[in-house]
């Protein structure tokens, strides 16, 4: 995805295009990178995408709501969260639905 968006900031001449990375081996890791992000300007735009992490938050108590609220403190003009919590082998859309609601009530939450 880094490659997709560098190629495309290149042909739109944006030239201070940057992506920072944050990497956390642990929940608490996890939760300390988070909190230390910061916007460079109040202009910058910015993008967060969480892959596969939010799940192992609630191991950690109060870790979840502390990211979230950090999360939407940083304002993101885009964010793109991946979870697999819910039960995706179910054909009825409706019962996915309920049974992913309760664990992404946090997410949606902090987007409001």
């Amino acid at each position: 995805m880094d490659l997709v968006l560098s190629a495309e900031a290149k042909t739109l001449r944006l030239t201070d295009f940057k992506v920072n990375h944050v990497f956390a081996t642990t929940v608490a890791g996890i939760v300390e990178s988070t909190l230390n992000l910061k916007r460079a300007s109040e202009d910058e735009a910015t993008v967060v995408k969480r892959e596969f992490e939010l799940h192992k938050l609630i191991l950690l108590p109060g870790a979840l709501e502390r990211v979230l609220s950090k999360l939407k403190d940083l304002r993101p003009e885009i964010m793109v969260i991946v979870e697999k919590e819910a039960n995706h082998n179910n054909p009825d859309i409706l019962d996915r639905l309920a049974q992913s609601f309760p664990y992404y009530s946090s997410v949606f939450d902090s987007i409001y």
